[in-house]
């Protein structure tokens, strides 16, 4: 944390108020640019503290904190003793006075105590190892990563300030390299396990890309193989009031300054509902909620899934994952290749949503022909609009025959085909239908565009 010498004062006073009104610690921007009192952040507990650092850091911007007492001491004593402030760059390094703080109390203890106390140190500095020690494991189990405890030991007892690991593993058939960085607290001498870097190759490219560690719901090498490969994990966190909540992990293009992949999150309220797209998808047994949960429970962990699928009327084998940056169920051949046709969107479900209540408020007023085909049929996989990010088709793609062209032509063919039916029952319930009807007709299509409305609205991040 670093400050302005002509605002030292205003913040100084600041943390020391917020000390006494009961907030433990304090975060703020880890960077070599002044931080204002405005843009601190005050927390009562150390896990609200470290997880405000873990939501806003990026791969940019690294947020820390600090026990509030330590740094009103230290601010304190700065001003009562100019000598004591630590100047780098025009800026005053409040975290370096912390440190400095700490390790002249550390050398007043030892020039001070006697054998006796020496040996209450001594024993309350291993009971602490010991805890710290048991810390670390868990934070490094997590992620999925074993068999290295005695590793772990020799990081937490040699009391370096920076340590890292390295540690090799196969993940669904691909070597990868994991590197675990470690780092000694500021003000105590308990060591933490701060992120991972993980890396391995996909065909001649070499990926990597670093995660961050916070004390609860991190992101396991598993799970970080496959956001790396293109696919979104979905994880359940808990905020500083204590309510839980979703968010989805996946990476965005192209890669930051340093060459590694960048992830973004995405909230519930972004839109994109997995299970809504799974009950509409003709994927086979997803109306027994057992196994659409149990689906859907693979899809948040990131896996590419197998499954049975209703197309034509036969039963075909397709593999279909989880993409929320677009909204979209995506569905593929046995041999990787996308199947645009069968791919389905919360664009599409809306629209299909939308069709289908309005052929059943038709239906519910006129009787269409005999043969007339439904707008439930419109509902079937196949029939499904290609979604990607730009609106254009990507590499690897199949139509419903294996054509691109074809699977565009034949997609076009069925939007056209099912608007004209929706037409058709229009024209039947205005023909056929009563003055009365009508008025109901329309009251309900008014309040189903209202709802439209206000779930598109409460949808945007």
């Amino acid at each position: 944390m670093k400050i302005d010498r002509e605002n030292y004062h205003e913040v100084a006073a600041y943390i020391k108020q917020m000390r006494w009104e009961g907030f433990e610690y304090v975060a703020f921007l880890n960077d070599d640019i002044a931080v204002e009192k405005e843009t601190l952040a005050f927390f009562q507990s150390d896990d609200e503290a470290l997880e405000y650092c873990y939501e806003s850091s990026t791969d940019l911007d690294q947020y820390g904190f600090m026990a509030t007492r330590s740094v009103a001491r230290v601010m304190a004593s700065g001003m009562e003793n100019p000598d004591l402030l630590i100047e780098k760059n025009g800026l005053i390094d409040v975290k370096a006075m912390v440190e400095a703080h700490y390790k002249r109390l550390e050398q007043e203890q030892i020039n001070t105590s006697n054998n006796e106390k020496k040996g209450e140190v001594m024993n309350q500095n291993q009971e602490d190892q010991l805890t710290n020690l048991l810390y670390v494991q868990e934070q490094v189990a997590g992620i999925n990563v074993h068999d290295i405890d005695n590793r772990i030991e020799g990081i937490v007892t040699g009391m370096q300030d920076k340590s890292e690991m390295e540690y090799a593993t196969i993940i669904e058939g691909v070597p990868v390299k994991a590197t675990l960085n470690f780092s000694k607290s500021t003000t105590t001498d308990y060591q933490f396990f701060n992120n991972y870097q993980l890396e391995f190759k996909k065909g001649e490219e070499t990926l990597k890309q670093t995660f961050y560690i916070n004390r609860k719901q991190n992101i396991s090498l598993d799970e970080a193989f496959r956001i790396m490969n293109g696919r979104a994990v979905r994880k359940r966190l808990t905020n500083k009031e204590g309510q839980q909540y979703n968010v989805w992990h996946q990476n965005i293009k192209p890669k930051n300054a340093k060459g590694e992949l960048t992830m973004k999150k995405y909230y519930d309220a972004y839109g994109f509902d997995h299970i809504a797209l799974l009950q509409h998808s003709g994927i086979k047994d997803v109306d027994k909620p057992q196994s659409l949960y149990e689906l859907a429970g693979r899809l948040e962990r990131g896996e590419r899934v197998l499954v049975n699928k209703e197309l034509k009327g036969e039963t075909v084998q397709r593999l279909v994952e989880a993409s929320p940056m677009y909204k979209n169920l995506n569905v593929y051949s046995t041999d990787g290749k996308l199947k645009l046709a069968e791919c389905i969107s919360m664009n599409k479900l809306e629209a299909i949503t939308k069709a289908q209540e309005q052929a059943q408020q038709s239906a519910g007023q006129s009787t269409a022909p005999d043969g007339a085909p439904t707008m439930a049929q419109s509902s079937s996989g196949e029939q499904q609009n290609p979604v990607n990010a730009n609106g254009s088709a990507p590499a690897n793609v199949e139509g419903t025959d294996g054509d691109p062209a074809k699977g565009k032509a034949e997609s076009a063919t069925v939007n056209q085909a099912t608007a004209q039916t929706a037409n058709q029952q229009q024209q039947n319930t205005v023909s056929q239908g009563r003055g009365k009807a009508e008025a109901m007709k329309q009251d309900v299509q008014t309040a189903t565009r209202s709802a439209r409305s206000n779930k598109r609205g409460r949808s945007v991040a």
